[in-house]
Parts: C-alpha cells; structure tokens; sequence
C-alpha cells in the first residue's frame, strides 16, 4: 500500500479510538496545572474544555492510563477561578456543575462543591443598605464665664503592662469538622495511599485550614506529586509550610510511620542538592 494510503486510512480512524476527545485532554492538562497551583493554564484549559464538551461525566475517558477518569470542567473551574478571586464566575462555574447532577457520585467532590456555593454565595450576596444619618442642628452653647486655674494634682505613675507574647496553638481536632464534611477528609486519606496524589489534594484542601490531620496528609500528597516529578519548586514549598504548621498538632508517631520516608526526608529538608537528588 502506498504511504498516501497509510496516511489517509490514518486520518479516517474516529477520535474515541484514541480512547479521549481533544476536550477531554485539555480537560486531562487543566486538572494537572490546578493540581501544581498554575491556576492561569488550568484556566484557559478548563474553559476551552467546558465550552468544547460541556456535559460532566463519571469514569467518561481514558487518558495516559488504565483507568477511566471522571469529566469535572465546571467544577475545577469555578476552584480555580475562586483561588484568582473571580468570585461570581467561580459561582457560575460551580452552580453548573451541581445543576448537572453528576458530581453528586463522588461524595468528597461533592461535599466540597456545597462547601463551595455556601461560600462563595454569602460572599456575594448584597448587603443591606444603611439609612442615610440626617445631620441635626446643634443647640448654641451659652458663653462660659472665665474662671481661675487650678492646678491639677499630679498624676500617680501607671504600670507598664509587659506584652504578651502569643502562644502556638495546635490545630483544631476532628470533632470540629461538620458532618458534612467528614467523608471528604476519609477520601482524601484513602486516595493519599492509593497514590492518588492530585485526587487527595483536591479533597483536603479546603479542610487543611481547620483540620490538623488534614493539613498533614495534604503535606504529603504535595511532596509526594513532587517526587513524581508533576510538581513544581512552588508546589514543594506549600509542602514545607503545611507540615511545619502541623508541628504543635502531635500526630501520633505511629501514623508518621506509614509514610514513605522519602517524602518525611523532603518535606524536613531544605532547598539542597539531596532534596533534589530524591526527586530523580
């Protein structure tokens, strides 16, 4: 056969025999960049994606792997838009996502989704208005006839109070996390030793801030996409800042140790020649 042949029996192949649509890999690129916190390019990715192939999916393509992948692009929008502080289109993208539904099969994702709308609503909602002060007339004070002065006793001293120095305190324990919310946190560990790096970030990320194991475990889905070689010098200090803040938390020494070492000894190290070395 002719190469011309080849070439156009080539092109008449459809795209699902690839196993993905040219929206579903932008979609693929938009999830990583927002994973390494390059929210620009996750962006501009997730927006063409969305507009190309708008319809959500559950285990909808194959990409680069065994396994199907889920098809979020409203979702993972609006989080990035949000993180930019475009705060009613996050609140668009977001609404999409849960008016399709199909989000609601993954219930970390979708505990963050109403986490999300709760947010970002009362963020925008208008405040009320306060009435206008009406400026009163001040009656005319009466002219005060001139009186001797009379020395005023001296003040005693007052004790100088010394300034408190502010105490480290630990992070808040799982009881503080609303039920809602408690299931995210279960899957983020799970995908954390599923290797599952970029899907356990997504899950403790909006818990790390309250939540001292969640903190932790975010720590470690960072250092670990990092060592993969997915990450970037950014990704890796937001590591370093998560594990360091955890320190007045005390997790249990035994919990510590079912954790790769690799990632204990990148995350307690600094920007060296051995950190780099691990990353190899």
């Amino acid at each position: 056969m002719r190469p011309s042949l080849w070439i156009c029996a080539f092109l008449l192949i459809p795209v699902h025999a690839f196993g993905y649509t040219p929206a579903q890999e932008k979609y693929a690129k938009g999830v990583l960049a927002h994973n390494e916190g390059d929210c620009w390019t996750a962006i501009a990715l997730l927006e063409q994606a969305a507009a190309e192939e708008p319809d959500e999916g559950l285990s909808k393509f194959k990409y680069k792997g065994l396994n199907k992948e889920d098809y979020f692009p409203h979702f993972y929008l609006g989080r990035c838009l949000e993180k930019e502080g475009r705060t009613l289109e996050a609140l668009s993208a977001f609404r999409e996502s849960e008016r399709q539904g199909v989000i609601r099969g993954r219930s970390a994702l979708s505990a963050i989704l109403n986490a999300a709308l709760r947010r970002l609503e009362e963020r925008s909602a208008p405040k009320p208005a306060q009435a206008p002060a009406v400026a009163t007339a001040l009656p005319t004070a009466s002219p005060v006839p001139p009186t001797a002065a009379v020395p005023l006793p001296a003040a005693a001293p007052v004790p100088q109070r010394q300034e408190e120095r502010p105490v480290a305190q630990p992070l808040p324990a799982t009881g503080e996390i609303p039920e809602s919310l408690r299931q995210a946190l279960k899957d983020g560990i799970k995908l954390f030793f599923r290797a599952d790096y970029a899907g356990a970030i997504s899950s403790l990320e909006p818990l790390a801030a309250r939540h001292s194991v969640a903190r932790i475990f975010l720590a470690y889905s960072q250092a670990g996409i990092y060592l993969c070689g997915k990450g970037n010098e950014e990704m890796l200090q937001a590591a370093k800042r998560n594990y360091r803040a955890v320190a007045a938390a005390r997790i249990p020494q035994a919990e510590r140790e079912w954790i790769s070492p690799a990632i204990l000894r990148l995350l307690s190290s600094g920007f060296s020649e051995r950190a780099k070395e691990s990353r190899k």
